[in-house]
């Protein structure tokens, strides 16, 4: 029980756009930017942001202390498909202990990771691809991507 009176109580807040752990603050020598698996392949689906998450990133504790609580943790958008997503805790002090489980996707006794895919429509890849005479150039070679994956 905590005496609150004459203070303002809010909910944690959550970050449900987030490249927090794969690409370090600050972004110096000892940092990591594994945002984007590019220029490699406009479609990337099988790369996962959980094996890159740094969870000793400085910038955690300075978002923690901002009220965020939660992120959603994605790839950049060099690629159309970035990669798999994660949804995370902040606070404890691994990658296992920050991801959040679903029993929507229960297999036997063991809960599952939420599955998200990161999926770039705008400009971010024709500008990552144009330079390297790569498709997708346009917003065009964008949907034509996305319309052969699916």
């Amino acid at each position: 029980v905590f005496n609150c009176t004459g203070r303002y109580i809010t909910p944690g807040l959550i970050d449900m756009h987030s490249h927090l752990g794969v690409s370090s603050f600050p972004q110096n020598a000892r940092a990591n930017d594994d945002t984007n698996e590019s220029p490699s392949d406009p479609s990337c689906p099988q790369v996962r942001v959980v094996d890159a998450i740094n969870p000793n990133d400085p910038a955690i504790s300075e978002i923690i202390s901002g009220g965020v609580t939660a992120t959603l943790v994605l790839p950049g958008s060099a690629n159309v498909f970035g990669g798999e997503g994660v949804f995370v805790k902040l606070g404890p002090p691994t990658v296992d202990g920050m991801l959040r489980t679903s029993k929507i996707h229960n297999t036997g006794n063991q809960n599952s990771i939420h599955r998200v895919i990161k999926m770039a429509c705008g400009e971010n890849p024709p500008r990552n691809y144009s330079p390297l005479n790569m498709s997708p150039n346009t917003r065009l070679g964008v949907g034509w991507q996305i319309r052969k994956l699916f």
